[in-house]
């Protein structure tokens, strides 16, 4: 008479297996598995371990293995395999599916007076939102596709200066900053920096803050709760026109996880209410970091809607001047397919070249790849001068360093004049603040007039 453990995997091996897979050793718990098969066939119809099964292999990329595992362990009555498929049917954009298989594991757990996962049901309560998405998919061209580690994925993007700059959080120059953010923007300009960071109940919320007349940065300041919209809000670009904000939110309007939002100022300053961008930007998963780079003409964010472990997609796709969507009534289009982004070439006009664009991406990279200049100096002639050690003289080089140590101390002026012209503007006129303008006006102006003696000595000085 054959034992129970021999009917069926032993416990202690689903234990192991399941060891295994806790710590990531996928490789190792389909040999365990297989190793098991061997001495007792009976336990391919175990249900236990063919949800294992999947869950190794679809970690492991197999994902149509997977579900054949997954199909059978839930005809044993495993509820978690149903919840597999479940989200398995999500990657595919099948919705109609997915319900099926949530509805089914829902039942079961309730069967079995077992708890129910809380994300499972968020996920349940979102398809309607789902389906209703992929009615209004807007049609875009995506010229390119990176998988890239998940941590630090932001150092992928080869943006234009004029975009501005993403940052770590160790790059930032607040303390704030450097304690909360996952990553930050600042803008070309470099005088406001944007993150996100908890507030008192524990809700991630984007800040700001920004560099003041005397260098120093001011104190953080939480953008109004408008952007929250019930849960975390974080990864911001604001576009240079510094009135349009993009940034992922994970609360009620979200399709899945954090998805992509835009905010607009309005005259009075204040953020309208946010809009979610939905498809294809966003899906089922978390979708985040939306830039856009006018100078290259090209658009940038990020997914983990392929599920790649530690792992997350970047798309680079052309921005529309007016969104399009895809005509959902068309049965000869996948809209499903477009909205996960399938296939980029399927997206694209097999008539258009869009290696400028990939050109310019990549001189971006070139860009920051070669070391700053120390100087930008051009003489007469045109010739540009931008390091030291194209000067030929020691007596030239010591010109050039007075004579741009003058140019930081007007351009500093310059930028104190101007914060005190808005104080003037934004606080009223008062006798200390004319008094100030006048006394940094005449001295701009005396500076101006040096500068421009040191300029003609040092182009003297050089052409010798």
């Amino acid at each position: 008479m054959m034992t129970v453990v021999g009917l069926a995997a032993s416990a202690d091996v689903v234990s192991d297996v399941r060891q295994l897979l806790d710590n990531k050793d996928y490789n190792g718990a389909v040999e365990l598995i297989q190793s098991e098969l061997e001495v007792n066939p009976a336990s391919a119809s175990d249900g236990r371990l063919a949800e294992l099964w999947g869950e190794a292999l679809l970690a492991m990329g197999d994902a149509g293995t997977a579900t054949e595992k997954f199909e059978l362990a839930k005809k044993k009555g495993f509820a978690d395999a149903s919840l597999w498929l479940a989200r398995l049917s999500m990657r595919r954009y099948d919705f109609t599916t997915a319900a099926s298989h949530y509805d089914n594991y829902i039942k079961l757990k309730n069967k079995a007076k077992k708890e129910i996962d809380p994300k499972a049901q968020l996920e349940r309560g979102k398809i309607a939102k789902l389906q209703q998405a992929l009615n209004r998919v807007e049609n875009i061209t995506v010229i390119d596709s990176l998988t890239v580690p998940k941590e630090e994925f932001f150092k992928a993007y080869k943006l234009h200066p004029s975009a501005g700059k993403l940052l770590s959080p160790e790059e930032m120059p607040v303390a704030d900053a450097q304690q909360n953010a996952v990553t930050g923007f600042m803008n070309e300009g470099g005088d406001i920096i944007l993150w996100a960071q908890p507030d008192t109940l524990d809700n991630r919320r984007i800040v700001e803050a920004i560099k003041l007349t005397d260098g120093t940065w001011s104190e953080t300041m939480y953008l109004p709760e408008v952007l929250n919209g019930g849960g975390d809000a974080d990864y911001p670009f604001m576009m240079p026109d510094g009135l349009t904000l993009y940034f992922a939110n994970n609360g009620e309007e979200s399709l899945g996880g954090y998805d992509i939002f835009i905010a607009s100022k309005a005259v009075d300053g204040d953020f309208l209410a946010p809009q979610n961008l939905g498809m294809p930007y966003n899906s089922p998963f978390d979708d985040y970091l939306l830039v856009i780079d006018e100078q290259t003409g090209v658009g940038w964010w990020a997914t983990d809607r392929k599920q790649i472990p530690d792992s997350l997609t970047l798309f680079v796709y052309l921005p529309n001047d007016v969104r399009k969507n895809l005509d959902s009534e068309d049965e000869e289009i996948d809209v499903a397919s477009f909205a996960r982004i399938a296939d980029i070439k399927a997206t694209q006009d097999p008539e258009e070249d869009y290696s400028p664009y990939l050109e310019a991406i990549e001189a971006n990279a070139q860009r920051e790849a070669t070391p700053p200049a120390d100087f930008a100096f051009r003489l007469p002639d045109g010739t540009l001068l931008e390091r030291y050690n194209q000067l030929r003289t020691e007596r030239e080089r010591e010109a050039m360093k007075k004579y741009l140590d003058s140019l930081k101390i007007y351009d500093n002026s310059l930028k104190a004049l101007d914060g005190l012209r808005k104080d003037y503007h934004y606080r009223g006129s008062t006798a200390t603040l004319k008094m100030q303008i006048a006394d940094l006006e005449t001295s701009v102006l005396n500076q101006k007039k040096a500068l421009k003696k040191k300029k003609n000595d040092l182009i003297l000085l050089l052409a010798k």
